[in-house]
């Protein structure tokens, strides 16, 4: 008897035609015929016990080779063999040998398996609550050219995750979906939200609410339903009420759809009947303040992370993405915006904050919103996962370099106006683009426009450094680059010959030159004679010479001596230094044409401003702008180091080169400098004292008195 489902073969003395089986079944069940059922076989409905039969010669019947075209059945909704055994190697080797031998079963059971295998294995896992065993095997799926990210698939591995008790492995799990390429998907959205809540995850709850916005997944009434009554029920009615007043601008009036039931799982406990006396309840109110300046702090940090998390990089920065997520920032602070763009594809988007006398010269707070490139596999954490370690070190491109100060600013904004502070100057922000590759599509344009003259800008806060000891760093000008290429040339000859005044030997003779004079400036920092942005540096950058060839295996013809070489230099030179000087000396001693030598300025930024002088921004008493800063500073309880140059270039040049004063400031102290370098960190701790020092001198300068009225002439000159 050969089991059909519920129909059965079973013998008998009649025999009858049956409609053709599918496929190969038929084909190995019954030999010889594909429609016809022989007559010691009949169908039945009924289901019969089974028993063994002695089948006649005439009658044998063989099933198929399963080691050929193998597949599940049902696409991954059911177990195959491969499948069994794999979730069975994985668990032995889980109870016996440890990591080791989970390992060894990965790559020898789970990554031969075919996707649908693969698929049926994870949720076999889940269902037996072997969470560790489906995270390690969801890893290895993330792997296969096929994954696509499945908002469901997230859901199941987090709830087993959670029951276990792994939060670590959670918060993992959650930093991969900030990585994925995700499309629009409420429902699913949605239910990962009631599973982070459902398990206590608040603050990662309110993490994949804005992505969920990230991606286009429009919230609704069940988004918002979910998301306060599960965040009341832990008590954040802090990031409760933020989220019923964006329900409440979405939908207007009441939100009728909060009165719906309750799940179980989210219902306040009632609390017994007690007293508290005026000590307990003056302890209570002040264990309530703690408790929500805690819960603010983490929503602060995590609206800094998600900005981390936005991948805008070069050579394909995603400016639309930074564009979105500043644009909401604007929208919950009640700033106006605009976008402009002055280059296709590379917006800048300006938030204004009007003060009480708008005639006033305005505060205008400048941050780029690109990055520059990270190699991950030199990062210990994926360089846009903004992941923290046990430390509070928010490792991420663009933590120091320069995101934190561009949040810094909108979260100094968001604690005045909570406090009911109003501007007497208008108050500006404008994020722009390109900063790292020039800035002319972005602050180089934008100070040329229409709309910069309209803003009646006084005074610009741009980026710093940190600084790795107690002092904050200031800096009242920069360096300005000229990159310049030298040329040799010279006779080509044969590799064995030696002879004077090869194009090598010309170029090798000035580079020489060139790092004696590199050396005795460098000195001058050593010996602690002069800062780094004080002295001209000199770096070679690229060095080009040779004959190619890609028949040799160096890449170049080994025998053949080049006619011409040459070498990149990037020249930082400071506002002080004799510029006449200094190009004369790469006319005469770098690249002197009495060595058959050129050299040509690939960009040249001028020391100078537009009035003829050197494009610095006063750092004493004739500048009432520094003298406000010093002020908001020192209220700030900062101590800040000796004003300095800026040793490399930032957009606050193009201020400066227009007369307009410009400090670069970054609110960063004792923190290592790693702006551009592996694993760039802020510790969170830093980043929230830098928010209350930005709220001070934000209120220092949008306050006006009598005693800075003599700004009022330079605005007008």
């Amino acid at each position: 008897m050969i089991g059909t489902g519920n129909l059965r073969l079973q013998s008998s003395n009649s025999s009858l035609r049956l409609p053709p089986l599918r496929g190969s079944l038929s084909e190995s069940l019954i030999p010889g015929h594909r429609n016809y059922i022989d007559k010691n076989f009949f169908l039945s409905s009924v289901p019969q016990p089974w028993r063994p039969r002695r089948c006649g010669t005439g009658n044998a019947i063989t099933m198929r080779d399963r080691s050929k075209n193998r597949r599940p059945t049902q696409r991954g909704r059911y177990l195959s063999i491969e499948g069994i055994q794999a979730v069975q190697a994985l668990k032995r080797a889980k109870t016996r040998g440890g990591q080791d031998s989970v390992a060894s079963a990965i790559e020898t059971k789970v990554r031969r398996l075919v996707k649908f295998d693969l698929m049926a294995v994870l949720r076999e896992l889940q269902s037996q609550g072997e969470g560790l065993l489906a995270f390690q095997v969801f890893e290895e799926l993330r792997k296969e050219h096929w994954y696509k990210p499945q908002l469901s698939i997230y859901v199941g591995i987090m709830s087993v995750l959670a029951k276990n008790g792994l939060q670590k492995k959670v918060e993992q799990l959650i930093s991969y979906l900030m990585m994925e390429q995700l499309t629009p998907d409420t429902e699913g959205f949605n239910l990962l939200l009631e599973t982070l809540l459902e398990f206590g995850f608040t603050q990662k709850a309110m993490d994949c609410f804005r992505l969920m916005k990230l991606w286009d997944s429009e919230p609704d009434e069940s988004t918002f339903s979910i998301l306060i009554k599960g965040l009341e029920s832990h008590g954040d009615m802090v990031a409760a009420a933020a989220v019923r007043d964006e329900a409440e601008r979405k939908f207007g009036g009441y939100l009728v759809f909060l009165e719906h039931h309750l799940p179980a799982r989210f219902q306040l406990r009632p609390m017994a009947k007690t007293t508290i006396n005026t000590s307990h309840l003056l302890l209570l109110l002040a264990l309530l303040t703690t408790v929500a300046a805690a819960e603010d702090d983490d929503a602060t940090i995590a609206r800094f992370q998600e900005y981390l998390r936005i991948d805008t990089s070069h050579p394909s920065p995603d400016y639309a993405a930074a564009t979105r997520f500043l644009l909401e920032q604007a929208e919950s602070l009640g700033l106006s915006t605009k976008t402009l763009e002055f280059a296709p594809g590379k917006p800048l988007v300006l938030l204004s904050w009007p003060g009480l006398r708008p005639s006033l010269p305005s505060l205008l707070l400048n941050s780029h919103t690109d990055v520059v490139p990270a190699e991950s596999h030199k990062w210990h954490h994926p360089p846009f996962s903004a992941f923290t370690d046990s430390d509070g070190k928010i490792v991420s491109r663009g933590s120091q370099d320069m995101k934190c100060v561009g949040i810094q600013y909108l979260e100094a904004i968001r604690r005045l106006k909570a406090k009911g502070f109003s501007p007497d100057r208008s108050i500006h922000l404008s994020f722009v683009p390109d900063e790292e590759i020039g800035g002319r599509d972005g602050v180089g344009a934008f100070v040329k426009s229409n709309q910069f003259l309209e803003l009646n800008v006084g005074v610009v806060l741009d980026e710093g450094l940190a600084s790795p000891g107690e002092e904050y760093r200031v800096f009242y000008g920069e360096r300005s680059p000229w990159w310049t290429v030298i040329k040799a040339r010279g006779a080509p000859g044969h590799g064995a010959r030696m002879y004077d005044g090869t194009a090598m030997e010309n170029l090798v003779k000035s580079l020489e030159v060139i790092r004696r004079f590199r050396t005795s400036q460098f000195d001058l920092v050593k010996a602690g004679r002069k800062a780094e942005g004080e002295v001209v540096s000199v770096n070679m950058v690229f060095l080009n010479a040779g004959t190619p060839s890609s028949a040799s295996r160096t890449g170049f013809v080994m025998n053949v001596q080049p006619s011409e070489a040459e070498a990149g230099l990037d020249i930082r030179v400071p506002p002080n230094a004799d510029v006449e000087a200094l190009e004369r000396r790469i006319a005469e001693e770098w690249a002197p044409s009495s060595r058959n030598m050129t050299f040509e300025f690939k960009d040249k930024v001028p020391v100078y401003d537009m009035f003829g002088k050197p494009a610095i921004t006063a750092i004493d008493s004739s500048n009432q702008w520094w003298m406000m800063l010093e002020k908001a500073l020192k209220k700030a309880n900062v101590k800040l180091g000796k004003p300095e140059i800026f040793p490399a270039s930032t957009d606050a040049r193009y201020f400066r080169q227009r007369g307009i004063p410009a400090f670069g400031f970054s609110p960063m102290a004792n923190t290592p400098i790693l702006l551009h370098d592996h694993n760039e960190y802020l510790n969170k701790v830093e980043y929230l004292k830098g928010i209350a020092i930005y709220e001070s001198i934000v209120k220092e300068f949008a306050t006006y008195s009598e005693s800075t009225k003599d700004e009022e002439s330079r605005a007008e000159l």
